[in-house]
């Protein structure tokens, strides 16, 4: 099993903190009670779940808020089994190591009833095999390699039975959705060559797979591709490659990789010809565009919740405006997604709803002590069962190629729609889903693809005109 422990996002000191969301602040209450003569009921208690994520990143602090406005609501609308839930936490870092002494930890320590959250895909598999010991559920809101559902639930069921991806779709199911967005760049704005890159790392392992196939299916070329060490990259090599072909986009899959172009290097932004696509989670942020002063103007990632751009359902947006007014900043700070929590926030906030009804209804707060139930429960949930912030939730299930697996959800023409596509456009004062920067904001994030969920046609570079 490797280990990512570099990139974008670096880890500090890992802490715990116990919390009763809704105040935000340290609880001390146990986290269970017995009946009048000492003595627990099966199923009574409070439900503790425990929150993992790497807390100097901006995924990770948008997941942990995301997780705190969950807890809020759920309390506030009876809690599980009648007792407010309480929420434990684990940095991970961005190290899978890290993450299975913190898991270890919560669940130890701090009777974490169910786990939920991780970043990278490493960090997944590692979390799925230490909770399968301690046979604690563990709901995944970030990482995508497919091998966490096909391998390990697919092929030893009884053991990893207890693992759900709650989002986002796995990465072959992402790399399908691309195709689809490649079309339709094709159709709108001719664009039939591009470079191909991507990083070392599991979750992109299917994309080097399945791409270029894709790409032959519509009719497409590719020109130049590479996978990218995430340790010491070297981007410029892979943008000459790119201009030298005269690709008409860069279709990148970057989750470690900061890569606008202020950030390769200074001239590019004067010298690009080609558009930049695909996903590239750094540009998830909400306030990327500042960050980058402007030159990220056109690039488009997906990201589950359209960023909050878009009303994938009715509680998109209302969680979003609530975001902001809890987390909004005076001014813009690197560190703290305010205007939207990023993809794995919008993950962690729908788990946290599910599980509440899901355990609700099974009737426990320990659902270790009734697993096979839990697990039925959660493969019969459908679309529309909780106020989804990220569209529909339903699972594969067990002998489906992706068990327990976060499914697809497709359009009349058989198109995955549950992955849109958004692109940071020039500012007019319009579809802003963050904090209100006035007229020194650069740019706005809208949702391009697919057509059920767009707010804005994708729009070409300027410097391709």
């Amino acid at each position: 099993m490797s280990e990512d422990t570099t990139g974008t996002y670096e880890g500090t000191t890992r802490r715990r903190v116990i919390q009763t969301i809704g105040a935000g602040t340290a609880a001390t209450a146990l986290a269970g009670c017995g009946d009048l003569l000492g003595v627990e009921e099966e199923g009574a208690g409070q439900l503790t779940i425990g929150h993992i994520g790497p807390e100097a990143s901006p995924l990770g602090v948008g997941s942990l808020r995301a997780a705190n406005m969950a807890i809020d609501k759920v309390n506030n609308d009876g809690g599980v089994m009648d007792e407010d839930v309480e929420l434990v936490t684990g940095d991970t870092a961005v190290s899978s190591t890290e993450a299975e002494i913190v898991v270890e930890e919560l669940i130890q320590q701090e009777n974490a009833d169910v786990i939920v959250g991780a970043f990278q895909s490493e960090v997944g598999r590692a979390v799925i095999d230490l909770t399968s010991e301690f046979e604690v559920p563990f709901v995944s809101s970030g990482p995508a390699a497919p091998d966490l559902t096909a391998g390990f639930v697919g092929d030893d069921y009884d053991t990893y039975k207890h693992y759900f991806r709650v989002g986002p779709i796995n990465s072959a199911l992402q790399a399908e959705a691309m195709g689809d967005y490649m079309t339709y760049l094709s159709d709108r704005h001719g664009w039939n060559s591009l470079a191909f890159y991507r990083d070392q790392a599991a979750w992109t392992e299917v994309f080097g797979r399945d791409i270029p196939g894709i790409v032959e299916e519509r009719g497409l070329t590719i020109e130049a591709s590479d996978a990218i060490t995430i340790q010491e990259p070297d981007l410029s090599p892979i943008i000459t490659a790119a201009e030298e072909n005269d690709v008409d986009f860069v279709l990148r899959f970057f989750a470690h990789i900061g890569a606008s172009p202020q950030q390769i290097y200074p001239e590019w932004r004067d010298n690009l010809e080609f558009g930049l696509e695909g996903i590239h989670v750094p540009g998830m942020h909400p306030e990327y565009d500042i960050a980058t002063q402007g030159t990220n103007i056109y690039e488009t990632t997906s990201q589950s919740g359209a960023g909050g751009a878009a009303p994938i359902t009715e509680f998109t947006q209302p969680f979003v405006e609530d975001y902001v007014s809890e987390y909004a900043a005076d001014q813009f700070s690197a560190g703290t997604p305010d205007g939207s929590p990023m993809y794995m926030g919008y993950g962690t906030y729908d788990a946290i709803l599910l599980l509440q009804d899901v355990l609700n209804e099974v009737g426990t707060t320990t659902p270790k002590d009734s697993l096979d139930d839990y697990v039925d429960e959660m493969l019969s949930t459908e679309s529309g069962r909780v106020d989804s912030i990220s569209g529909g939730i339903s699972f594969y299930g067990a002998d489906e190629e992706y068990p327990h697996d976060l499914r697809a959800e497709r359009d009349s023409d058989g198109k995955v729609t549950n992955f849109p596509v958004t692109q940071f456009q020039p500012y007019d004062g319009g579809n802003v889903a963050t904090v209100d920067y006035g007229s020194e904001r650069p740019g706005q994030v809208e949702c391009v693809f697919p057509e059920s969920f767009r707010t804005a046609e994708h729009q070409q570079p300027d410097w391709m005109a």
